[in-house]
């Protein structure tokens, strides 16, 4: 038998605090280290298992401290956050607020008229850029465009969008007000 395996025995058997196993005992007669190996390990064991005993009383001590806490921290009434409170109301005005303001709704718009074509001119092309100009034009304007005038005074004018092509030229109109809608077929 060779020194290492004989200390691993040694050394499990100091830790468990047993005598040295028989099949040892002659190696350890014969061989020095070894011996001092296993009075080293015993007494290792020894001062570990102080060190534990004493730790043990350390260590019910702190757990009684410790649950000793626990139950004081239950005992005491939680303390009152006036600056959380004041956030959290805030916070809950803020988003009442939100909920409940809306915008008012915008008033139903009257249905506005189609652009009418002026007869004989050409149509818009997709790409051209037009634009809207409001005026009053005279119903003669009107007839001599081209369109079914329903009037007894032709010297009378009319409100109404014109939609101008890029080039200047009118291209279509519509007629603002309802009543005024009627004059025209």
């Amino acid at each position: 038998m060779n020194c290492k395996t004989v200390r691993s025995g040694l050394l499990e058997a100091a830790r468990r605090g047993a005598d040295v196993p028989p099949e040892h005992s002659g190696h350890l007669r014969e061989c020095a280290g070894c011996a001092e190996y296993y009075r080293e390990q015993r007494a290792l064991t020894r001062a570990m298992a102080s060190v534990v005993s004493a730790d043990s009383a350390t260590t019910a001590q702190m757990e009684a401290r410790l649950l000793a806490e626990f139950d004081a921290a239950l005992a005491r009434p939680p303390r009152f956050s006036w600056k959380l409170a004041a956030a959290a109301l805030t916070a809950c005005a803020a988003a009442g607020l939100a909920l409940i303001h809306q915008p008012a709704p915008e008033p139903p718009r009257a249905a506005e008229a189609p652009f009418l074509e002026i007869p004989y001119t050409a149509p818009l092309a997709p790409y051209e850029v037009a634009r809207v100009e409001r005026m009053d034009i005279p119903l003669a304007a009107l007839v001599a465009a081209g369109f079914d005038v329903r009037a007894t005074d032709f010297g009378a004018s009319v409100r109404a969008d014109v939609l101008f092509g890029q080039d200047g030229r009118a291209h279509a109109i519509r007629l603002v007000s309802p009543q005024e809608r009627r004059i025209i077929q």
